[in-house]
């Protein structure tokens, strides 16, 4: 299964949304705009899908 993750990326904020192909949201949420936040956060989310398994 594919999944996606798309970022709303905006002055002070980056908002994280992360879909399967099915369209099912897995995650959403917001960091601040610190790069090793918003990478932290994808890349946690991704482990836990990847290990529920």
């Amino acid at each position: 299964m594919k999944y996606y993750a798309g970022l709303d990326v905006s002055m002070k904020e980056t908002f994280i949304c992360i879909m399967r192909e099915d369209g099912n949201t897995m995650y959403e949420g917001k960091a601040y705009r610190e790069h090793k936040k918003v990478w932290g956060i994808i890349n946690h989310t991704t482990l836990f899908l990847f290990n529920s398994f």
